[in-house]
């Protein structure tokens, strides 16, 4: 009964997360000035810190498992066993790789937008990007957050609530992976698309790693790339 109440407190908090989310962005879209636009970074962080990560530990407290994100949990055990399980020495060099891949492609994206002169985008996210020093340091925030919290929330609790729930991990991942989209819809189908994608990239890392906060670390690596890294050296090769 509890892990029903948890769950459905939980999606709660996912709709009213999305409640809004298209107008907000379309305001965002909108803005010039920039001490709005910092503000507006600093409300989504805030947001989803409170609904996403706040909420998972309050929850997973309540569920008695609030070691599950520094122990991996004994009900995904089942669902990992098949899995080589990568040790740190391991995970270092993929590591390594994930970020001089994202540079290397952040470089060869901007050659491709110079030849073009078309950007190269993968949904709709360009109000995201930061236009000054200021706003890169809140969309740093917001990018080490969603890390932090929406892997909490997608790849941690709804996953175990839908597994202590059903007796199935697979379910919860992918009801998940679900659900970690259809956060993303502001940014139209590619971005959903491309989020989902993304979510399974996740969930396989989480598994092969057995560390939630691998996971968080890749999570925010790939956003300050997206939003940091790549629009700053694709400004750099285009001038």
């Amino acid at each position: 009964m509890l892990a029903v109440v948890l769950l459905l407190v939980a999606l709660a908090s996912f709709g009213w997360f999305l409640r809004g989310d298209r107008s907000e962005y379309a305001r965002m879209k909108a803005l010039t000035d920039t001490r709005e636009r910092q503000r507006r970074y600093w409300v989504w962080t805030v947001k989803a810190f409170l609904l996403f990560g706040a909420l998972s530990v309050v929850e997973l407290v309540l569920l008695g498992r609030a070691d599950a994100p520094l122990r991996f949990p004994d009900e995904f055990a089942g669902v990992a066993a098949g899995l080589p399980q990568l040790d740190d020495f391991s995970l270092l060099p993929i590591a390594g790789a994930a970020v001089i891949g994202g540079i290397v492609g952040s470089v060869v994206v901007g050659f491709i937008e110079r030849r073009r002169k078309t950007a190269v985008k993968v949904g709709d996210f360009d109000a995201l990007l930061p236009r000054n020093g200021r706003e890169m340091a809140f969309a740093a925030l917001l990018s080490v957050n969603a890390g932090l919290s929406e892997e909490m929330f997608f790849r941690l609790l709804i996953p175990l609530l839908v597994m202590v729930l059903t007796g199935s991990a697979v379910a919860g991942f992918a009801f998940a992976a679900i659900l970690f989209a259809a956060a993303h819809l502001y940014q139209g189908w590619k971005g959903v698309a491309a989020t989902f994608v993304l979510g399974l990239v996740m969930t396989g890392f989480y598994l092969f790693s057995r560390s939630l906060l691998v996971v968080i670390a890749f999570h925010a690596i790939i956003d300050l790339n997206a939003l940091i890294v790549r629009p700053a050296l694709g400004r750099l090769i285009r001038t």
